[in-house]
């Protein structure tokens, strides 16, 4: 089991949240939305199907069903979905696994597969890299949007560190975060292995992806109403997306406590990183 967040109400609302502001970011409910559309187009003979690998609360399944009814969408994780089953699209189903163990039993199956922030939960990111891909029929196409753990000033440019009691101006926001990734490695997460295949070395050097068409992009969202547009409508998204991001990150950063403290930091420790991230946010 490597989930390390908690699975109750006041997490699923948190995730939603963080689905809103992503696919906001995004402009969309996925990226490489004409290659998406193309690949999912309805076919006689051929079924398309969706995958989602650590769907969470279900909600961005739930949307491809909407979108795409005539393919079958799967939904897997860790933890069952808070959906119910009256909620569900008739082609939109949840199954409970572990991606560590492997996903044979979908192998060739897939024209989209989809995986969003499931960095901390993988304890060996190539072999389940590479048991995603296996799953996709010819010509199809892998979405995988994760994070880092930076925080950024306005200036996307300008790193903020993260604070300790030795730099206590750096960025106490960060600092759960950074502690989180630290427990979850030793815990057995492979979440530096995927920074660097992410951040590095690109998707595309795997021998099952083409590397014409594999492509990457960076997002940066704001956390908190603080960007601004002079377009009235860009406005509008930027103070949206921004504050759903400050809610996210501000009972994201209590949500990890339990983590924290198993990993040998007391719970006045982290309760006063929390506090002085609730300050500076």
């Amino acid at each position: 089991d490597q989930y390390f967040l908690p699975t109750d109400s006041d997490e699923w609302t948190r995730l939603d949240k963080q689905h809103t502001a992503i696919i906001l970011g995004m402009g969309g409910l996925y990226p490489a939305a004409e290659q998406v559309k193309a690949i999912l187009q309805p076919e006689p003979g051929n079924a398309k199907r969706v995958l989602d690998l650590g769907c969470g609360t279900g909600v961005w399944a739930v949307e491809m069903a909407k979108e795409f009814p005539h393919a079958e969408v799967i939904g897997v994780d860790l933890s069952p979905c808070p959906i119910s089953a009256e909620e569900l699209p008739v082609n939109c189903r949840f199954e409970v696994d572990d991606l560590n163990l492997g996903l044979s039993h979908f192998e060739n199956q897939f024209d989209v597969i989809h995986l969003r922030l499931v960095h901390s939960g993988l304890k060996d990111f190539r072999k389940s890299m590479a048991d995603v891909e296996n799953c996709l029929k010819p010509g199809g196409i892998v979405l995988w949007v994760d994070m880092d753990y930076d925080l950024y000033s306005q200036d996307t440019f300008v790193h903020m560190p993260t604070a300790s009691e030795l730099h206590p101006s750096g960025a106490w926001l960060s600092r759960p975060a950074y502690e989180m990734r630290r427990s979850a490695a030793l815990g057995g997460s492979d979440v530096h292995t995927m920074e660097k295949v992410l951040d590095e070395e690109g998707l595309w050097t795997s021998p099952r992806m083409d590397p014409d068409t594999c492509k990457t992009a960076s997002m940066y969202l704001p956390i908190g109403p603080w960007a601004k547009s002079s377009k009235t409508v860009e406005n509008q998204y930027l103070q949206y997306v921004g504050a759903l991001m400050r809610q996210d990150i501000l009972s994201g950063h209590r949500a990890v406590h339990p983590l924290l403290i198993r990993s040998g930091w007391t719970k006045e420790v982290v309760n006063e990183w929390s506090d002085k991230a609730d300050l500076g946010s």
